[in-house]
């Protein structure tokens, strides 16, 4: 987790996909719109594989829309 204080204000999560199971996107999305509700700033979700370290998906929702 990474909060941008002194600029955005984004906050920044990770997952790590184990087995290759990543999250249900429209699950993901409705979890960050309550994240963006608590937190009032943009929230991104970086979805990453456990062994590689490579981002496999990227979920974001802005406090704007």
């Amino acid at each position: 987790m990474d909060a941008d204080l002194r600029g955005s204000r984004r906050l920044t999560l990770r997952h790590t996909v184990r087995r290759g199971r990543t999250l249900d996107a429209l699950e993901a999305r409705r979890t960050l719109r309550q994240l963006v509700w608590l937190w009032g700033y943009d929230v991104i979700l970086n979805e990453v594989d456990e062994h590689s370290g490579e981002t496999v998906a990227v979920h974001s929702e802005t406090a704007g829309g």
